[in-house]
């Protein structure tokens, strides 16, 4: 009985060596996922931000044109810039270019936003015709 016993002192040690490892690797994995979908978030949260400042844009240029106030939409393109506490920054910039058709005036709209961050720039742009 004690030649089996002693021939398996080791194998604890080795279950253990191997168990710690696998542990590791795992917890790697899992670090790696969460860092992934955190990025992807922030990602995400910034792309909609874009979004809702070239949508601002379009509202913005709907309203000068609705106020009779086109000149300030056809002349040149408006550009607005706001810093946020995080470093960040956003941009809107919008142009109308009216086109004539059956007596009545059809705009297109581009509003475009961008914001810049450290992880670069995210930038949405939305067209639309508009027809007061």
């Amino acid at each position: 009985m004690t030649g089996i016993a002693s021939s398996q002192r080791g194998a604890s040690v080795l279950v253990a060596l191997f168990l710690i490892t696998g542990l590791a690797i795992l917890g790697a994995i899992l670090v790696r996922l969460m860092v992934h979908g955190s990025t992807t978030g922030i990602d995400d949260w910034y792309s909609e931000q874009a979004f809702q400042a070239a949508e601002s844009g379009v509202d913005w240029a709907a309203y000068q044109i609705g106020s009779g106030t086109v000149g300030a939409c056809d002349a040149t393109p408006y550009t607005g810039a706001a810093a946020l506490g995080d470093g960040s920054a956003f941009q809107v910039s919008v142009s109308c270019t009216p086109d004539l058709g059956n007596g009545r005036r059809l705009y297109t709209i581009t509003s475009t936003g961008t914001h810049s961050a450290a992880l670069g720039d995210i930038t949405r742009q939305i067209i639309v015709e508009y027809m007061p």
